[in-house]
């Protein structure tokens, strides 16, 4: 009941005081089992057994806990030693002010704890967090969600004072970096308008839907959430409710763009690409519905079934004695994560009777940065028949590291070094870089080419295939059919 008392009779609330005292796993399990319910008063806890309520007993009856040091356990970040978020929302409610509720997280901060460890990675939070709360004023709040995230809210009319608060911020976040010396900490924001009586985790979820707006742009410090992502709330909640019903209604559909060789120009290869056609037989472009489904989960449900229906393509086109290539298929970061990815994935090629080495297995290149089990993942790929190509090769990352791997078969050439042909700098990196993946037996491909200069520099620096406009389009599976006769 003291604890109920002062954190409220909510299960997540409970949990978290009791597990911040110490107390054993088996009294926390008791928790999180128990049916929590008012009456008469107090809180009551209900067990589904005799046994569970006297192990409760015994430990809780007879321990002390002050109000105050729950209110410390409740309220306080562990971390940082402000305020976490059940503070921030509960000081955010008692206020009856207008202003901005800003999320805040930072780019990539898991560096900070590989290369420094996971204390200084701490050490940097409670930085971050003084560094925050020396901003706000008397009536703004700041809270400590969780890992590199934050809450902010400014009790202020104009959005541009709002605005160089923000700035202000980032600019202490740098010298946070200098004295600790750490690498770059930026922070990125999403920011709403908060108005007394609307809902916190409401406003919060607005906030960072925003953030997220911005997540892969560095070069953007702040997003302001809009009407606009209001239509788009609505209209990725329709995408959501519609994904499995058109998945099994084949609504979506595998178009092939086309890879090709620069010195025969001859068809070597393909990319599965994935199109979402609509019963009003709109298209909906992958920019679209891939983010989405790689936030809420489907996107592993996608993958499969891109999977599973360019294989039984190849299969079918094998039957019909075509002269087929490799098609190379995506597969999200987030399919990398499921330990039985591999096993999935063979036996799907199996079940159909497709070889695996001609349905190549693509992982962005940030994907492989990411994850710390790629090399064991690659092994089991390769073990299993599959050839591996990274992805967006150059977009931003390491890419030095990528090469160092010695996971991949094949380096997929991002269009952004290759925009760079026809500047002399830019000309030596690619010439480099090919030289480099060449040396180290890796085959290159080069992404977005679009243009009969690009071909000749890229044939001229032995360059394996090309794909991209210059040669086709991505194109729908009756036209690509076309180019197996």
């Amino acid at each position: 009941d003291q604890v109920s008392k002062t954190v409220g009779k909510s299960r997540p609330a409970i949990a978290n005081a009791l597990r911040l005292l110490n107390l054993p796993d088996e009294i926390l399990n008791l928790v999180n089992t128990a049916k929590i319910s008012a009456g008469h008063g107090r809180t009551l806890l209900s067990f589904k057994n005799p046994d569970d309520m006297l192990v409760w007993a015994k430990k809780c009856v007879t321990d002390d806990i002050s109000v105050r040091e729950l209110e410390r356990i409740a309220y306080v970040d562990a971390v940082t030693g402000g305020n976490n978020y059940e503070s921030f929302k509960k000081k955010l409610r008692d206020r009856n002010v207008s202003g901005y509720l800003i999320s805040m997280d930072i780019h990539s901060f898991k560096i900070v704890n590989s290369i420094c460890g996971v204390a200084k990675g701490d050490e940097a939070l409670r930085w971050i967090s003084e560094n925050i709360r020396g901003v706000v004023g008397y009536n703004d709040i700041s809270g400590h969600i969780n890992a590199d995230r934050f809450v902010i809210f400014f009790a202020d009319d104009k959005i541009n004072k709002v605005i160089r608060k923000i700035e202000t911020i980032n600019l202490q976040l740098i010298k946070v970096s200098e004295s600790l010396k750490i690498p770059k900490i930026q922070p990125y924001f999403g920011v709403t308008k908060w108005e007394p009586g609307k809902k916190v985790e409401e406003a919060y979820g607005e906030a960072n839907f925003a953030k997220n707006r911005i997540k892969e742009r560095k070069d953007v410090l702040y997003q302001i959430y809009s009407q606009a992502d209001t239509e788009r709330i609505v209209e990725e909640k329709q995408m959501e409710d519609n994904f499995y019903r058109d998945l099994n209604d084949n609504h979506f559909e595998i178009w092939y763009q086309p890879k090709y060789a620069p010195k025969t120009n001859k068809l070597v290869g393909a990319e599965g690409l994935v199109r979402w056609r609509r019963e009003n037989n709109e298209i909906i472009p992958p920019s679209k519905f891939i983010p989405l489904f790689e936030r809420n989960g489907m996107i592993k449900a996608l993958d499969e079934y891109v999977f599973r229906e360019v294989c039984t393509h190849q299969r079918r086109w094998l039957d019909e004695g075509k002269k087929i290539v490799p098609i190379s298929i995506n597969l999200s970061r987030a399919s990398l994560y499921f330990e039985s990815v591999v096993k999935r994935y063979h036996d799907i090629a199996r079940r159909i009777g497709i070889y695996t080495h001609l349905v190549p297995i693509e992982i962005t290149e940030s994907a492989a940065v990411d994850n710390d089990e790629i090399k064991s993942i690659a092994d089991k790929f390769h073990g299993n028949g599959f050839p591996l190509l990274v992805d967006d090769f150059g977009s931003g990352y390491s890419s030095l590291v990528t090469l160092n791997m010695k996971c991949f078969d094949t380096l997929k050439i991002d269009k952004s070094l290759i925009d760079y042909i026809g500047d002399s700098n830019g000309e030596r990196l690619l010439v480099h870089t090919i030289a480099l993946a060449k040396e180290l037996g890796i085959c290159v491909t080069a992404e977005g080419v679009e243009s009969q200069e690009q071909v000749e520099f890229l044939k001229n620096i032995d360059c394996d295939s090309i794909q991209g406009f210059y040669y086709s389009k991505p194109l729908p599976l009756t036209e690509y059919e076309m180019l197996l006769d």
